[in-house]
């Protein structure tokens, strides 16, 4: 985010607190009814206009370290578009995507002075079911926990503006509820990654440990088990028994016990040292993928050993990477979208001829769907075969 934006934001959760009314509080963290303007639209043939059906074959650009061979078993067919909504007038950007079985989930906050956000809630069919706005919430990421879905973001309604929220949806009739509403407050001025885990949920928030930024543990009724303090924090995931944590300065990934955050490890990294840039992480089949900022694309074992790295030219800043079964996908900002394989070495297939007016800031990778966020750009959903 924005040096100026950021602290405009937070200059206005300072005013807006004020008139703000509380349930209650404690010094573990705040769980609220507050006075929010939140609006549900669970008509899905009002919201069909912002999703545009595909059936477009996405051509693979070849690297030129590319073998070849390998770009022709990969074929990417574009099968929709969903526009971002907007709020009171202003456009969101997409943040996150998470996903389940049979429907997945789009964050979207706005970049501005102003606080804004949404959710969509989408069926494996492509259907736009159900919308969740927020008129004093960005939101930063979400996961899902069964029918319960976590979200992570900054709002004008906390003293400190970094908080955890739960809300439910129903799957029969894909629509959202909040009849188990519950937000909590986390240190820090924005909770900017959220990932459910077993019955835990974790969520990081940066970026300043002083003030509570750092990585938390919650049960599933977002009560607080353990927190950790980490400067500049800024994603986190699961892989088997461990919680990976992504820190920006110092570059680090510190390993956690998944139970009750006793710490396992921890290694640096060479990358996402810019300031309050996004910076994502991912594991899978024995290997840690680290989105690098400037430098690239950084790979390690489960011991944090060095394996290989990629750069990707021009004006590419590495800012979030998907990995499943040996495919990986990597988000670069305006340089657009790489595909890669690994076995466990990386072999750079080539790069996603998608619009060159957009920027990638988010992707995820979930069975044969691949999921590109584009800010403003909305969201575009590939299907990989």
């Amino acid at each position: 985010m924005n040096t100026v934006v950021f602290i405009l934001k937070y200059s206005i959760a300072i005013i807006s607190i004020m008139i703000i009314a509380f349930s209650c509080m404690d010094e573990e963290g705040m769980e609220l009814e507050v006075a929010r303007d939140i609006s549900i639209n669970n008509d899905s043939s009002q919201l069909s206009s912002r999703m545009i059906p595909k059936d477009e074959v996405i051509r693979i650009i070849p690297s030129v370290s590319s073998s070849g061979r390998v770009a022709d078993e990969v074929t990417l067919k574009l099968k929709g578009e969903l526009l971002p909504p907007t709020v009171e007038g202003k456009t969101l950007q997409a943040t996150s995507i998470a996903n389940r079985s049979d429907f997945f989930v789009v964050s979207y906050n706005f970049r501005g002075a102003e606080y804004a956000g949404g959710i969509d809630l989408i069926s494996k069919d492509l259907k736009l079911k159900s919308e969740i706005l927020f008129a004093d919430a960005d939101i930063s990421d979400i996961s899902f926990l069964g029918n319960e879905l976590y979200f992570a973001g900054s709002t004008s309604s906390l003293p400190d503006p970094a908080f955890v929220e739960r809300i439910s949806f129903k799957p029969q009739s894909g629509t959202f509820s909040l009849d188990k509403n519950v937000r909590v407050s986390v240190g820090s001025y924005v909770a900017n990654s959220v990932y459910a885990l077993g019955s835990n949920v974790y969520v990081t928030s940066g970026n300043d440990e002083k003030i509570g930024g750092g990585l938390y543990q919650f049960n599933k009724s977002l009560e607080k088990v353990a927190y950790k303090k980490i400067k500049d924090a800024r994603w986190v995931t699961g892989y088997k028994n461990n919680v990976y944590a992504l820190s920006g300065d110092p570059s680090q990934v510190t390993i956690w016990d998944k139970s009750n955050l006793t710490k396992v490890d921890n290694f640096n990294h060479n990358g996402s040292s810019h300031a309050e840039s996004k910076v994502t992480i991912d594991v899978d089949s024995n290997l840690i993928f680290v989105a690098g900022g400037y430098e690239g694309l950084l790979v390690y074992d489960l011991d944090g050993n060095f394996i290989s790295k990629h750069t990707f030219g021009g004006e590419s800043v590495t800012n979030a990477v998907t990995a499943k079964k040996g495919k990986v996908f990597v988000s670069n900002g305006e340089g657009g979208v790489h595909v890669a394989s690994y076995d466990p070495f990386l072999n750079i297939i080539g790069k996603l001829d998608l619009s060159e007016n957009e920027s990638v800031n988010h992707i995820t990778l979930y069975e044969d769907f691949l999921y590109v966020a584009s800010g403003i750009g909305g969201v575009k959903m590939i299907k990989v075969e």
